[in-house]
């Protein structure tokens, strides 16, 4: 005889089935964004789109559109990240139905500096040789640092710059500089990185040679 405990559980799977939210999936610069559907999973409990502009410098704007599963606290936010060269601002909209239409929003760019400066690279192979520095914008008060992988070539980035301070809060972005995908979180400070440490020691013997001086 089934238990009534095997048979609540049963009903519970079905129940979950039967409300489980399912959300456009897509990438697109234009095209048709409402084809690919998918149930979202536990995690997530909302349908997000993202619009995204890039900006680079010597090349036009770019934008474009990403509609996934996501959570609640994604919603309704804007944020961007600021290399010496590029510029990526983006928006959110959420939606908690079936089959919801595409959003008719634009992203919003502050471009007043603020007292912010951050070192700037993106380089292969995870490492800054010479960075640069770059002011940052707007509502970016984190200097931020990550990794990022080119799904073509395979190849690691590393990127520092600025960003807002929800950047550093995320797990996964939308859409990366160059549309790598991320390898590792966010890591951020609210300041320029110092001097690097190995060169505090030769700088104290300096001093200590001129007191002896002195």
């Amino acid at each position: 005889m089934v238990s009534a405990v095997a048979v609540l559980c049963l009903v519970a799977g079905l129940l979950e089935g039967a409300f489980s939210l399912s959300c456009y999936h897509c990438t697109t610069n234009g095209s048709d964004c409402m084809k690919d559907e998918k149930t979202c999973v536990k995690t997530t409990d909302i349908c997000i789109s993202t619009i995204t502009e890039i900006i680079t410098q010597g090349k036009p704007s770019t934008k474009s559109l990403v509609r996934a599963c996501g959570s609640k606290d994604e919603c309704n936010t804007t944020y961007s990240v600021a290399t010496n060269t590029t510029n990526l601002y983006a928006a959110t909209k959420c939606c908690d139905k079936e089959k919801c239409p595409i959003p008719v929003f634009d992203v919003l760019k502050n471009t007043k500096q603020n007292e912010l400066e951050c070192p700037s690279c993106d380089e292969a192979n995870e490492k800054c040789k010479k960075p640069l520095k770059v002011k940052c914008t707007g509502e970016e008060k984190q200097c931020v640092s990550y990794n990022s992988k080119d799904p073509k070539t395979k190849e690691t980035y590393l990127t520092q710059g600025c960003a807002t301070e929800n950047v550093c809060k995320m797990q996964n972005m939308s859409t990366l500089l160059n549309d790598r995908i991320l390898i590792n979180k966010f890591e951020c400070t609210n300041h320029a990185p110092s001097l690097l440490p190995g060169l505090f020691f030769p700088l104290a013997i300096v001093i200590a040679m001129l007191k002896l001086l002195s």
